[in-house]
């Protein structure tokens, strides 16, 4: 599957390079004269799009309509001028090789075509958009490289990092809505994309501030996913298996649930250093943590329904995924998974484990749903990977769960996987397996707190085949344990008996000394 991406290749040819037709810009393109007109396909530089002369305006490449493609600094030229609105399709990112899948607009008259030319293209003013954004640059959008360097950097890092917000706002959303798609998601990611920005233009010009300094609000990020939903599924244009997704989900919850992990990842981007930025943005452009989490979760009520206690949960759980941590509490045990209201951002089986997944809580133990790993047969190692972080210290490394075993003595192993090569390696539990529902812990010696493990890998019954039709095994309420905090050493002699308030459990004489006792 590909993805909308950032490309950063912050070309010193981008410099010399804005038109001087369709309304002029802040220099002059290499060998422009009056019958031509031309431009940059800035997302970053995007090579090889698709760029449109809009002759009838309706925001579409209509046949008969003239089209050029963008070079590797994402120039383009129209030779006679174009004097009409432009788009901008496919492509590849410079930097990164990989796909262009959204579709960039602006209006007659501008010389780059951005996320935020594709904004004011969809019916917002220019002025409003700097508002809402927080954009102190005088000069106008239409005219104006966010992407433009001037001795290796940026000129004007608040601008850039602002337009890869929106972009990265509008690619997750369009993602989103692609994953949910019964139907043709997919092939229509670029239309989604139009119907994305179209929706967040007009949700932003009815909003206060969506940026402020290196925040991102979130009341008004839900804002613009619910409008989003919203235009999704009320669309005319848009193939029916997209919409029905959509729609499927209250659009109120689906945007209370993704809001705080969309600005977390938007924060990530407005918080970066000059040197770091690339780096951030390209994480933020690469995860599907979002998309995934809403897929896995997407028939719970907590996305269905209005807003509740359970809403509020997921949104919690994606934010922490996102983000990345989880902070442990003060005392007591941490919540990871118990699969209502704590799900893991994905859920799959695999290697024989394939029938894996969400259950009702089988009688005797459990409640509500449980996860069950289902080993169909086939493979020693049959495996359910749940996608969630785990927090750990050094001094907390010890993980519970309730487990359903169909018979005694199981091996019941689980290892924490990460990025980098993190691996905990195989452990089986500290307890003895019985049949039927028992609280079983692993303690993972090995684990590194300076690393991420963000897999928990489910192996019951490691290293044997299960018979046709298979075994199911059944895991609910998985927590970090609390660290286990030792007695305090004595600091002076310790009063054993005095026969006043401490005395003996029992006290017995014999052998001659029976009439010992009290006294």
């Amino acid at each position: 599957m590909t993805r909308t991406k950032i490309p950063f290749h912050f070309s010193m040819f981008a410099t010399a390079v804005l038109v001087a037709a369709c309304g002029g810009g802040d220099a002059t393109a290499p060998g422009g004269s009056a019958t031509s007109s031309s431009g940059f396909a800035v997302d970053g530089y995007l090579n090889g799009a698709t760029v449109v002369c809009d002759a009838n305006g309706n925001g579409l490449a209509d046949s008969g309509e003239r089209t050029v493609i963008s070079d590797s600094s994402g120039f383009f030229r129209f030779t006679p001028s174009c004097e009409s609105a432009l788009i901008a399709t496919g492509g590849t990112s410079v930097d990164t090789g990989l796909a262009f899948t959204g579709t960039l607009r602006a209006p007659s008259g501008a010389t780059v075509i951005t996320p935020l030319t594709t904004l004011i293209a969809s019916g917002m003013s220019e002025s409003k958009l700097k508002e809402v954004l927080g954009i102190t640059a005088t000069g106008s959008l239409l005219t104006t490289d966010p992407a433009r360097t001037a001795a290796g950097s940026l000129v004007d890092a608040d601008l850039m990092k602002k337009t890869l917000v929106l972009q990265q706002l509008a690619q997750k959303i369009m993602e989103v809505v692609a994953g949910l798609a019964t139907s043709g998601g997919d092939a229509a990611r670029a239309a989604i994309y139009s119907e994305v920005m179209a929706a967040l233009a007009q949700a932003l010009a009815a909003n206060p501030a969506l940026v402020t300094g290196s925040t991102m609000s979130e009341s008004v990020t839900q804002a613009l996913v619910k409008a989003a939903a919203q235009r999704v599924a009320a669309s005319t244009t848009l193939p029916a298996g997209v919409k029905a997704g959509v729609a499927a989900l209250n659009a109120d919850s689906l945007a209370q649930v993704i809001a705080g992990a969309l600005k977390a990842q938007g924060e990530t981007i407005l918080g970066a250093s000059g040197d770091t930025l690339t780096a951030k943005t390209k994480t933020a452009q690469e995860s599907t943590t979002i998309t995934s989490f809403v897929q896995t979760n997407k028939a719970s009520n907590g996305l269905t329904q209005a807003p509740s206690a359970t809403t509020g949960s997921l949104s919690t759980n994606l934010k922490d995924s996102v983000s990345g941590t989880t902070p442990p509490p003060a005392n007591g045990n941490t919540e990871l998974l118990n699969f209502d209201t704590l799900l893991p951002v994905t859920a799959l089986g695999g290697e024989g484990g394939e029938g894996s997944g969400l259950v009702a809580a089988p009688a005797g133990g459990g409640s509500g749903q449980v996860y069950r790993v289902l080993r169909s047969g086939g493979q020693t190692y049959a495996l359910a990977v749940l996608e969630k972080t785990i927090p750990f210290t050094a001094d907390r490394k010890t993980i519970s769960a309730q487990v359903f075993s169909p018979a005694a003595g199981i091996p019941m192993v689980m290892k924490m996987e990460g990025p980098a090569g993190a691996n905990t390696g195989d452990v089986q539990a500290n307890e003895a397996v019985v049949a039927g529902w028992q609280t079983l812990t692993w303690t993972f010696t090995s684990a590194d707190p300076t690393k991420t493990y963000n897999k928990i890998v489910l192996l019951p019954r490691l290293g044997t085949v299960d018979a046709p039709p298979g075994q199911s095994y059944y895991f609910d309420n998985i927590q970090l344990n609390a660290a286990v905090v030792a007695p305090p050493a004595p600091t002076g002699d310790t009063d054993l008996l005095n026969f006043d308030t401490l005395l003996p459990v029992t006290a017995l004489g014999g052998e001659g000394g029976e009439g010992s006792g009290l006294v």
